[in-house]
């Protein structure tokens, strides 16, 4: 498979679909690593070799039967001056002046960390050229993902217990978790990083770096001015706060139809950490939303007005206050009268679409219910179609980009539209899927359009 080639396209400015946009593990930096090292695709041209080796480090990774990347370790202590001045360039430019960072503030700072190769890739001034990306750049966004991910464990469960979450981060905690936490082994690998090196990255993340340490990063020149940057991280964090209100919302009308289906869950295809169903893959393969189903699950299981309650608090980290008033405007939207109305319409379609498919007695009893709720993820999926094209367009604006065209609706099916559609099609015996571009549900060889009457209004941007 080719690699991605380095490249902004300034001369025609095309807006670019959001899941492309974050869609970078297949990018090559300098020393020919793609960003995505055991996450890019196999065979990738132009790849350096990457040798895997027995982990030495003492905890759980000691000797572990899942191996350590040596060449993303070399990298990082090859490059770790310009590593530690970049994160500290980056501290600087999103810490509050003379404040301690908070864990939600932490959590935005990695968010551009993660978003950072993105920014660069894209945008059109300044053009960024031919030349590859640089090798420090690189270990500071992988080392980004890896933070922000043992981040949002803590984070929910402070959320779900009900513990402040803005406070100070405590860089000598958080490296210790990345022990107690297990997030160190992953599926695939372990953490290359032995314990000091991830010590000081934690250090450099929330504490920044020595005097002037900042000022003589070679990020800066790289990046130019701040505020279009800044732009950026804020729109990719509201595009997070629709996906993941999306994820979780839709996680529950998946939960209900299952059970309203009678669909059985195997036990090895775990909502968090189980191998990957087919259909979360966009998830994976956007660099920004690693791990979201981790977020989304334990919130989807509570009850309604609780999930709300969490969701709206996670979203608060995410997007500060505008993370809460998005998901009330989606919620407001979803319940209004119009809404109703329209999905009863919906549901009446459905059913009377797939009641002449539908074989088996058994599920024809428990199909009324079940098109209620597939109607309700509909109006779902059209609702948080307009925030994420609101925030695509956001995204293209800043990098200097045309509105991306029609590719938008399609990856919805990459959080939970997927599994949706296919828990509705096994436990009915018919296939279904969903366009909400065109504003059509196909149901067998029937169809039914409906969708555009339930479109919700916008939320706020």
């Amino acid at each position: 498979m080719s690699s991605r080639k380095w490249t902004t396209e300034a001369s025609c400015a095309r807006g670019v679909p959001f899941w492309r946009m974050f869609s970078v593990h297949a990018v090559l930096d300098e020393d020919q690593r793609p960003l995505g090292e055991h996450r890019a695709p196999a065979g990738l041209e132009g790849a350096a070799p990457t040798q895997l080796k027995e982990c030495p480090y003492a905890g759980s990774r000691y000797r572990h039967a899942l191996p350590m990347n040596a060449n993303a370790l070399r990298q990082m202590a090859q490059h770790w001056n310009d590593i530690a001045a970049g994160i500290a360039f980056l501290h600087d430019a999103f810490r509050e002046p003379r404040s301690e960072l908070t864990l939600p503030q932490l959590w935005r700072l990695l968010a551009a960390a993660a978003v950072l190769p993105s920014y660069l890739l894209h945008r059109t001034q300044p053009a960024v050229g031919p030349s590859p990306l640089k090798a420090f750049v690189a270990a500071i966004y992988k080392a980004s993902l890896g933070i922000k991910y043992m981040l949002e464990q803590q984070l929910v469960q402070d959320v779900l217990a009900g513990r402040p979450v803005h406070r100070p981060a405590d860089a000598e905690r958080l490296s210790a978790l990345s022990e107690s936490s297990g997030v160190l082994v992953g599926l695939e690998q372990v953490c290359a990083a032995p314990a000091n090196m991830i010590a000081d990255t934690m250090r450099a993340f929330v504490r920044g770096g020595e005097p002037g340490a900042a000022a003589r990063s070679a990020l800066a020149g790289i990046l130019g001015p701040l505020e279009p940057f800044r732009a950026f991280t804020r729109a990719a964090c509201d595009l997070y706060s629709a996906l993941l209100a999306f994820s979780t919302l839709g996680a529950r009308l998946q939960s209900d139809l299952e059970s309203v289906l009678a669909v059985p869950v195997p036990a090895s295809q775990s909502r968090e950490s189980g191998p990957l169903i087919q259909g979360l893959s966009v998830e994976v393969s956007m660099s920004l939303t690693i791990g979201m189903r981790r977020i989304c699950w334990p919130f989807a299981r509570l009850g309604e007005a609780r999930c709300g309650e969490m969701l709206k608090a996670f979203c608060e980290i995410v997007s500060g206050e505008e993370g809460p008033r998005n998901v009330a405007a989606l919620r407001a939207a979803l319940d209004s009268a119009d809404a109703a109305r329209s999905r009863a319409i919906l549901a009446q379609q459905l059913e009377s679409e797939l009641a002449p498919q539908v074989a088996e007695r058994r599920v024809r009893e428990s199909l009324g219910h079940a098109c209620d709720l597939l109607a309700a993820y509909c109006h779902l999926e059209s609702a948080v179609w307009t925030a994420l094209r609101q925030a695509e367009r956001r995204l293209n604006e800043v990098l200097g980009r045309d509105h991306a065209a029609g590719e938008t609706a399609s990856v919805l099916a990459g959080y939970c539209a997927v599994s949706v559609w296919n828990t509705a099609s096994q436990g009915l015996g018919v296939r279904l899927a969903s366009e909400p571009e065109s504003g059509t549900v196909r149901c067998g060889e029937g169809r039914v359009r409906a969708m555009r009457a339930c479109v919700a209004e916008p939320m706020g941007g």
